[in-house]
């Protein structure tokens, strides 16, 4: 279903305050979508003629309220949904214009490519893409080449439900060959307090490895996120128990543990995502 779309003024409404037999426009193809519900089916808007490109009447209520999440939580004036970018024909889910983000949220299944490709495209306006999980999808035991591939760069989840109830966290996961060994507690994120990560790091700022992955591919992170509880002494029990736990699955010990350990992270992980891509692509 689809639950906003933009009036006469360009200005977004939800389907809830709409009127009825009143023209709509829907954010991404451009067509002329109305109003309809009733007392037993929710408000929504439908296109008269549907572009089978339109990916607005296939996002769920789930999505909805993630995307109301950022709009409720972020500066007033400052965030826009369904925000156009006709430079590289994208439409994104939420934008925070001063901090020139995109948050992209995904309830369904995703090839990995459309999403690196969504990153390029974003990257050559100079804006960086965080991308949004649900558990509806993922952060589940068998992993999507996706989530592989995020690992340690910009995402988090979310449980945010049809009721608008949850929020969105980080998490600490110990990924191995396409499955996720372990999943510590959530980490609820303030996702309008957001940081710069500096790239000067000191020599003795080496472990724990999932915490300087992530200082090393992000350029900024979010309070309450694993990177900030890292550098501001956050969370030391929960820190310390996925340092231990990562060190006893990698190996810290003999030389040849260790070179066995960077060897499949470099070389054999990659091609383990592009193996589960390909295979994701012939399931469908």
């Amino acid at each position: 279903m689809q639950f906003y779309a933009f009036d006469s003024k360009n200005e977004i409404v939800l389907a809830s305050s709409a009127l009825r037999g009143q023209d709509y426009i829907c954010p991404e193809c451009r067509k002329a979508v109305y109003k309809r519900g009733g007392a037993h089916r929710q408000d929504h808007f439908y296109h008269l003629e549907l572009s089978p490109s339109c990916r607005q009447s296939s996002k769920s209520q789930e999505h909805l309220n993630v995307q109301m999440y950022f709009q409720m939580l972020l500066p007033k004036g400052q965030c826009s949904l369904e925000h156009r970018f006709s430079e590289i024909g994208r439409i994104a889910d939420v934008f925070w214009s001063d901090k020139k983000i995109v948050f992209e949220v995904q309830c369904s299944q995703m090839d990995l490519q459309e999403l690196i490709a969504r990153n390029r495209d974003y990257g050559k306006l100079g804006i960086s893409v965080v991308w949004i999980l649900h558990d509806k999808k993922y952060n589940k035991e068998s992993l999507f080449a996706i989530e592989s591939y995020l690992h340690h760069k910009s995402h988090y989840f979310t449980n945010i439900d049809e009721n608008g109830v949850g929020y969105i966290y980080d998490q600490f996961s110990l990924l191995h060959k396409g499955k996720r060994l372990h999943r510590f507690d959530p980490l609820p994120i303030e996702v309008s307090d957001i940081k710069c990560t500096s790239k000067k790091f000191p020599r003795f700022w080496r472990k724990p490895h999932f915490a300087i992955e992530r200082l090393k591919q992000r350029s900024f992170y979010f309070s309450g996120d694993i990177v900030d509880s890292y550098l501001n002494h956050l969370q030391p029990l929960y820190l310390a128990d996925a340092a231990a736990l990562e060190k006893k699955f990698n190996g810290e010990g003999p030389l040849k543990n260790r070179v066995k350990h960077y060897f499949f992270t470099c070389v054999v992980n990659p091609y383990k995502i592009l193996l589960q891509l390909f295979l994701e692509r012939c399931c469908r």
